[in-house]
């Protein structure tokens, strides 16, 4: 007959342990334990990386690039060099195709310069689409002095329509001013379940001491690992307290990654974890969701005013120099937790950050919106991110969707 084992003791005090349990507490300590708050640098690893990351790639963003020439074609413009200005605006539309005021001011510029036919087939797309009153009266001028000049069925009114939203030079504030994006929710509980592996799934070793399925998101292809360039710029902008799981974007930027170049990175997403990342309970799991979700508003204020955050700043002048730009300082605004299930928590900040070149007399803004999710899975937490350039509430909706798609994506693939 096999004698009976010692009683277990507690692992802190030396008192008997509660039966029942992995780790060997007594109930004073564990309890003790259970009430003691998350270290903030915890949650500062959440959040910092994708801060950190996107000003590690040393490459003027698009929409920089967009801003400045659109401010530069603004400046030609009141001086009446209607050729010049048309060139700066056709840079902008270039970037962002899609952007109403760019396409309305390169049309009204190409045909103050005299050229009628490229105005009317860079306006002709604006048909039926929302503009400000302002720009609205603007355009459907100068398409009534078309037809003045040349009464042709080809000029005609492209019909764009008054949108009530205010106008703002800060795209910040005219953002904030408008609706939050309306998401709609993915319920986990939908997600699919199958078994199968897809392809291009990365397997994540050793996330505390266990081996974490990451799914590439649809449409998106893994670049880290494509270049020894690239990936030292992705690892710059690590918090000492993280590691890269993986990082996906589209197929032009995997391209660029392969070529050696640093990619653009419009819209991207990636995965991380705590170097140090331990077994979680389903308690403590709660306890991490609850704390972050309660103080999300707290946390970002002491982001912004931290040690840390001023020597991420401090990077991103050092490379804005580089570029030839004055870097103006960032600010991260928290928005919401805009979903949340028993495996993740997902929210949104916006990350606005101001340059000038040397040729303007007034700063660029440029917006990021950024979500992040934490995931429970294997009894491990780890770390995704969708990020995007802002330039339209279509950016602020795909970041949010395209998390949660992932989120459902990564839990099912890990069940």
């Amino acid at each position: 007959m096999q004698p009976p084992l010692p009683p277990l003791t507690c692992q802190l005090c030396d008192k008997p342990a509660e039966v029942g349990y992995s780790a060997e507490l007594c109930s004073v300590c564990r309890t003790k334990l259970a009430k003691r708050p998350f270290p903030i640098w915890i949650k500062f690893a959440v959040i910092l990386v994708a801060l950190a990351f996107v000003y590690a790639l040393a490459k003027t963003p698009a929409s920089l690039v967009a801003s400045i020439a659109f401010e530069r074609g603004q400046r030609a413009e009141a001086a009446g060099n209607f050729g010049l200005a048309a060139a700066e605006y056709a840079k902008a539309v270039e970037q962002f195709p899609q952007s109403i005021s760019a396409v309305a001011r390169l049309g009204i510029m190409q045909y103050r310069a005299g050229d009628r036919d490229a105005a009317i087939q860079t306006l002709r797309p604006l048909a039926g689409r929302q503009a400000s009153k302002e720009l609205m009266t603007e355009i459907n001028a100068v398409i009534a002095e078309m037809q003045q000049n040349r009464d042709s069925a080809q000029y005609k009114a492209t019909g764009i329509t008054s949108s009530t939203r205010g106008s703002s030079n800060d795209i910040l504030d005219r953002f904030l001013a408008e609706n939050a994006p309306s998401a709609t929710p993915l319920n986990s509980s939908t997600q699919t379940t199958a078994r199968s592996v897809k392809p291009g799934t990365v397997v994540a070793d050793d996330v505390g001491g266990t081996k974490i399925n990451i799914p590439p998101p649809t449409g998106f292809f893994r670049f880290d690992g494509k270049s020894n360039r690239v990936d030292a710029q992705l690892k710059s902008g690590l918090a000492s307290t993280n590691r890269l799981l993986a990082a996906f974007a589209s197929d032009s930027d995997l391209a660029l990654a392969m070529k050696d170049e640093i990619p653009e990175l419009q819209r991207w997403l990636f995965a991380q974890a705590l170097i140090k990342s331990g077994y979680f309970t389903g308690t403590s799991w709660m306890r991490l969701k609850s704390s972050t979700r309660r103080d999300l508003q707290t946390d970002m204020e002491k982001l912004n005013s931290s040690e840390l955050w001023a020597k991420i700043q401090s990077g991103v002048a050092s490379i804005s120099k580089d570029l030839g730009l004055e870097y103006g300082g960032a600010n991260v605004v928290p928005l919401e937790v805009f979903d949340e299930d028993e495996n993740s928590l997902c929210y949104a900040v916006l990350l606005k950050s101001q340059f000038r070149a040397t040729d303007l007399d007034k700063p660029v803004t440029v917006i990021q919106y950024e979500t992040a999710a934490m995931v429970y899975v294997r009894q491990r937490v780890i770390y995704l991110y969708s990020c995007a350039v802002f330039e339209n509430k279509s950016d602020a909706d795909w970041a949010r969707t395209s998390l949660q798609r992932w989120r459902n994506e990564v839990v099912a693939a890990n069940q």
